[in-house]
């Protein structure tokens, strides 16, 4: 039997697309193994597919931008406070040991001998490619993001715009150069990577694979305990840059105390805890803890809506199509999506949702009084999405991967 390998540098629990490829590999016939970057809290003999992590304490945790190591208080606390040109110079050293290290060295050795190579974004090339060098194999690039524009020139540290973004740029380009096949997520991210690298992509959407989806204990109406006649938004993945979660807030500040706003991931607490408290929403704004990427579908089916709330602010974000839709989607929640060329086409060839102004509070106050008050317009939209969800499913997906994966081990054999 044929083996596959996938590499990826995050949590697997945190990163749904890796996990709904490898249980694809293993549907296909192939033995699917999962080498990951963090670990991860997932139960490893319930799996589709073999797991291999990193060992340690699980935290879950999946960077834009990996780190490696850790800084003690009092090291950090002087990084904190030095000027700019004492901090860079630790920060080339921590990121080189990253690389060295955790990319390098400890990906090469722990990961084991295949028929083919997945891996999941470039950061783990190095060990990749020399694995493939190895075994005389080729490997699968999958680029989730188009990573050189994650964020503006304007929106990053001097050592990041100098040093690190020039590095990834030109390892990225080896990484492209060498694969036997690059995979992106929506036709946006291949015209920026064809433009950038020249190569053409395969575009496999984040859709939801219905058919992996397992109860969770509870769901997200009883977790955060608010009546049946409550109108409940969700908001699907940690926080992060690029969405725009005050504004959301303000919103539902805005509107009667029986509108409610969960946030299903991590990061949230920390963030906004304190405009929780400061806009009155105490009992309305409810942070919810992540759930496995299997229960998600199923934990959020009784809200009433889901907010989309990527914005433009790079050129990544501009053409994002966010595993978040789709999990809306497959939900059959009405969404409030943003006016972002690949998240709005699908929106409005499927007519599943309410356009908005994520960065504008009352755009996002008048798409949730849209929703609660126009019960026409709220059944048609739910009675599109009855038929969307079956379209956009993983299902359909995954006909191109197994293709994929099968031209290119016939070539190898």
């Amino acid at each position: 039997m044929m083996t596959v390998v996938t590499v990826t540098p995050m949590a697997l629990e945190a990163d749904s697309r890796t996990f709904k490829q490898a249980a694809s590999v293993a549907r296909a016939g192939y033995r699917s193994i999962v080498v990951e970057g963090r670990p991860s809290r997932l139960q490893r003999d319930a799996l589709p597919f073999e797991l291999i992590g990193p060992g340690g304490d699980p935290d879950g945790a999946a960077a834009e931008e990996p780190a490696a190591g850790s800084q003690s208080g009092g090291l950090r606390a002087f990084l904190q406070s030095a000027p700019e040109w004492l901090k860079w110079p630790w920060r080339v050293v921590r990121y080189v040991a990253m690389y060295a290290i955790d990319f390098g060295i400890v990906t090469f050795r722990r990961t084991p001998a295949a028929s083919l190579y997945y891996l999941h974004a470039f950061y783990q090339f190095p060990a990749v490619y020399c694995l493939s060098r190895r075994y005389r194999v080729p490997y699968i690039y999958d680029a989730h993001d188009f990573y050189s524009r994650l964020e503006e020139p304007d929106q990053i540290s001097w050592t990041r715009r100098h040093l690190v973004l020039p590095f990834e740029r030109w390892l990225e380009r080896k990484c492209v150069k060498h694969a036997a096949a690059v995979v992106t997520v929506a036709d946006g991210i291949a015209d920026l990577l064809r433009e950038t690298f020249g190569c053409e992509s395969v575009v496999i959407r984040n859709c939801h694979d219905s058919r992996l989806d397992q109860e969770h204990p509870s769901v997200v109406r009883e977790t955060i305990g608010i009546q049946p006649d409550d109108f409940l938004v969700v908001v699907i993945g940690r926080a992060k840059k690029g969405r725009a979660i005050l504004e959301l807030l303000q919103a539902v500040a805005d509107l009667p105390d029986k509108v409610h706003v969960a946030f299903l991931g991590s990061g949230y607490q920390d963030k906004f805890a304190d405009d929780v408290q400061r806009l009155g929403l105490a009992g309305r704004a409810h942070f919810v803890p992540p759930v496995k990427p299997f229960e998600v579908v199923p934990f959020v089916r009784g809200a009433d809506a889901a907010a989309i709330l990527y914005y433009a602010r790079s050129v990544n974000y501009a053409h994002s199509l966010p595993n978040g839709f789709f999990q809306s989607v497959a939900a059959e929640l009405p969404v409030l999506y943003p006016d972002l060329v690949e998240i709005k086409k699908v929106a409005e060839r499927f007519d599943i949702g309410v356009g908005i102004d994520p960065r504008d509070s009352q755009s996002l106050r008048a798409g949730i009084e849209t929703l609660r008050n126009d019960t026409g317009r709220y059944e048609q939209l739910r009675r599109n999405l009855s038929k969307a969800h079956i379209t956009l499913d993983w299902e359909n997906e995954e006909k191109q991967l197994h293709e994929l994966l099968a031209n290119i081990l016939a070539e190898k054999a």
